[in-house]
């Protein structure tokens, strides 16, 4: 028997533009905190890529030494005002709503695995024509994207979570009572904030992916 007692927060977060809502186990905490109160990653390699704070494209590509893609599931954009309403973003920072913001719902790949879902809202603001159209084609992973052509990439008000999905469970032929690990942060690019992202980890994707 577990000398922890879970208690599952009835909370169930529904992303606007995605088909895939969240059943929380816990609400959404710092890192460390979460793992101190309620379960801890079954892996280092997980546990590196649930806490990284810059490029987690770049630091499962380097980890792996194998290329990751992207392939979008839906993407587009969201009418002036909209993205401040996501029931996925309560208690986070907002980004302008006067901004043209993109919705980005994506699947990080390596050799054709699927591995993160991210759902991403992005902020085309003062971006030049090229990178908007780089972003727009979704053939590179964001993070991947402005690491090359824009500088410095970090993460902010990094939190996670574990919860059961149950759509992208039966996507997978995987129990309706899966905890998947998520989380949820601030993307920022040369201390702009940029984004606003959050990644669902598929089971293993990390320990395979990082082998």
């Amino acid at each position: 028997m577990s000398a922890h007692t879970y208690r599952k927060v009835r909370v169930v977060l529904q992303v606007d533009n995605s088909p895939y809502a969240l059943k929380l186990l816990h609400d959404w905490q710092e890192p460390e905190r979460y793992f101190a109160c309620h379960a801890s990653p079954h892996s280092m390699r997980l546990r590196a890529a649930l806490c990284c704070l810059d490029s987690l494209t770049l630091h499962l590509q380097q980890s792996a030494k194998i290329p990751i893609q992207v392939r979008i599931e839906k993407q587009y954009r969201l009418p002036n005002g909209s993205a401040g309403s996501n029931v996925w973003w309560s208690g986070q920072r907002l980004l302008p709503v006067s901004m043209p913001i993109l919705s980005r719902t994506a699947w990080l790949l390596q050799e054709d695995r699927e591995l993160i879902l991210a759902y991403s809202e992005l902020s085309l603001q003062n971006l030049s024509d090229d990178l908007c159209t780089a972003i727009e084609e979704g053939e590179e992973p964001l993070g991947l994207l402005f690491h090359e052509r824009s500088g410095v990439v970090e993460r902010t008000d990094l939190q996670i979570a574990q919860a059961n999905v149950p759509e992208l469970a039966l996507r997978n032929q995987e129990d309706l009572q899966t905890a998947y690990w998520c989380r949820r942060s601030i993307f920022q690019v040369n201390s702009q904030f940029r984004a606003r992202i959050v990644e669902l980890f598929l089971t293993g994707c990390c320990d395979e992916a990082l082998d």
